[in-house]
């Protein structure tokens, strides 16, 4: 029962010697989750904006039709 409890236990120790604390928390820190929605929206505004943008020159594009 103790060469099982100390195989075990030098297996754990070796898994938390593999990262440094320091690498784990650089790791943590850079990781950003950003959640499907969040996307999708994001998606999602990114396709009004353009629409927004298109409105406005065929906006100015009409203003200048009308104006010539």
């Amino acid at each position: 029962m103790k060469i099982f409890t100390l195989t075990v236990l030098s297996f754990a120790i070796s898994l938390l010697s593999a990262c440094s604390p320091a690498e784990k928390v650089a790791s943590k820190k850079s990781q950003v989750i950003i959640p499907d929605y969040q996307l999708d929206a994001l998606e999602k505004a990114k396709g009004v904006e353009q629409t927004a943008k298109e409105a406005e020159e065929a906006r100015k594009k009409a203003l200048a039709d009308a104006g010539a």
